[in-house]
């Protein structure tokens, strides 16, 4: 850490912290991150081109995030959507929640008010987040909301006064109190097969529905007032479009989608408005809305930002004015995106992509209470958890090991080893490892890896079938014994596939 620092203090914070995946499947991962993003600030690091936090992209980007989302949540016909964190989502409908041996007072702050999380499983903590919209949560009520409208328009009540009433007595229950009740589970449909569903649907129901009334329950929103304190539809023309707390006119970007993709020409509700028949119609769809990929949305993008902070970013925009990147650009070439006010790095000819740039130098607040970098988390939980700095925390007791280890006999050869599955290095996101190509780059099948030290006490060599198991399951795959993984550690790159 001397080094590090001593090292920003002679080039100004050109010191720089390389990070990805494998970090975040630590218990503690939250404390982990912290610590390095304090270590920067301290350093004076963050937003220097040549220094800071390089956070391995896969995970955190994706880059044309406002053109994508009226497509994924319907935004042009329909607002406001419903969304699901996939957290909780693959933690709820998997029935991850039911293998958790940990109990919420074993990870509590000595300091905290015990009573108050007795009887509190880690799924209740889950669903209290999802009630008090920290974290967005579909399917939302176990009735039908169209349903309840018209009870609480029979009740005499407002929508939202009657589910809220139903909601404090009990007598209504949001959905993520239940997974395993087949009313609480999630309907998702693959696009293709949800626009076949949605013409014949449109057809089928003429004359039988009228105009119907919906309740959502929305979450509180990144960057708003609340957390402070198949045709593209009629809204991207009548409502602005946007993310991060700012929004912009869109009304050029539906033309020229219109020109590009062609208007409905069949009578309806979406006679007119732009067709998204196919996959790269809906591509276009996004790549023309997004500031990323369209160099005049950007710019109304930062005039945007600027009308919060009374400042000028245009400039970061203009250079790329006229600049598109349309679907068969992408797929001739990778291409360079346009700089965006949806992200706080540039995208440069004179500055590499740097997490926090667009804040230091653009005095563009950080995205805090404050609006200033922050050590303190002031959030009730942060506090009873003992997180609102970051400290160290040790390796929580899993209790998955000792039952297995019983089973099997303490005379076999076996080994405890801590456990990490890190980001693929032979294949990455579409591009998997039974890619003929990268099926030359290394032995194929799952594989384990293990140090040569670990492998010495139970007898394994390099490419030995071995077993890896607790008592959540188990796993079989050939070792890969190698003086580069450090004793006590074994590691699997994740989206291994079973069929090489």
């Amino acid at each position: 850490a001397r080094e590090f620092a001593e090292n920003a203090s002679k080039i100004r914070g050109r010191s720089m912290v390389i990070l990805g995946a494998a970090i975040n499947h630590w218990y503690h991962m939250d404390m982990i991150y912290r610590g390095i993003i304090n270590m920067l600030m301290m350093c004076g690091c963050v937003g220097k081109s040549g220094g800071g936090w390089a956070h391995y992209v896969g995970q955190e980007k994706l880059r044309p995030q406002t053109g994508w989302l009226p497509l994924a949540f319907g935004l042009d016909w329909h607002r406001p959507p419903r969304h699901m964190n996939s957290t909780s989502f693959f933690y709820n409908h998997s029935n991850q929640w039911s293998y958790e041996k940990l109990e919420v007072e074993e990870i509590l702050s000595p300091l905290s008010n015990k009573e108050k999380w007795k009887d509190y499983s880690l799924i209740d903590c889950n669903v209290r987040s999802e009630r008090m919209g920290w974290l967005p949560s579909a399917p939302q009520l176990e009735e039908n909301p169209l349903k309840l409208t018209k009870l609480a328009k029979k009740a005499g009540k407002e929508a939202k006064d009657y589910v809220v009433d139903r909601l404090t007595k009990g007598s209504l229950r949001m959905s993520c109190e239940d997974p395993d009740d087949e009313r609480n589970f999630p309907r998702n449909f693959d696009w293709d097969i949800y626009k076949g569903i949605a013409k014949k649907f449109s057809e089928l129901c003429v004359g039988h529905l009228g105009k119907e009334k919906d309740v959502v329950a929305l979450p509180i929103l990144h960057d708003t007032p609340a957390e402070l304190a198949q045709a593209l539809g009629p809204l991207m023309t009548k409502v602005d479009n946007g993310g991060k707390g700012i929004a912009w006119n869109t009304e050029k970007e539906v033309e020229f989608l219109g020109e590009l993709n062609r208007p409905v020409s069949e009578e309806g509700v979406s006679k007119g408005l732009p067709r998204i028949e196919t996959d790269i119609d809906a591509a276009e769809v996004v790549l023309s809305l997004a500031p990323e990929t369209n160099g005049k949305v950007a710019l109304k993008a930062w005039e945007a930002l600027g009308k919060f902070t009374g400042r000028d970013h245009t400039h970061l925009a203009k250079p790329k004015e006229e600049e598109k990147i349309r679907f068969r650009d992408v797929q001739a070439q990778p291409r360079k995106i346009i700089s965006s006010p949806t992200w706080s790095g540039l995208e440069d000819e004179h500055v590499s992509y740097n997490a926090g740039y667009t804040n230091t130098h653009e005095l563009i607040p950080w995205r805090t209470l404050t609006g200033r970098q922050q050590f303190y988390q002031d959030h009730e939980w942060m506090r009873d958890f003992g997180e609102s700095l970051c400290v160290y925390k040790p390796p929580i007791n899993t209790k998955t090991i000792a039952p297995v280890i019983e089973k099997h006999g303490k005379d076999s050869k076996q080994i405890t080893l801590n456990w990490i599955t890190p980001h693929q290095k032979w294949g990455i996101h579409s591009t998997y490892s039974e890619n003929l190509l990268l099926l030359t780059l290394n032995r194929g099948g799952p594989v384990v890896w293990v140090s040569e030290i670990d492998a010495r006490k139970i007898d394994v060599e390099d490419n030995d079938w071995i077993e890896l198991y607790n008592t959540n399951g188990a796993i079989s795959a050939r070792a890969v014994v190698s003086q580069r993984v450090p004793e006590g550690m074994a590691m699997m790159y994740h989206a291994q596939e079973k069929i090489i």
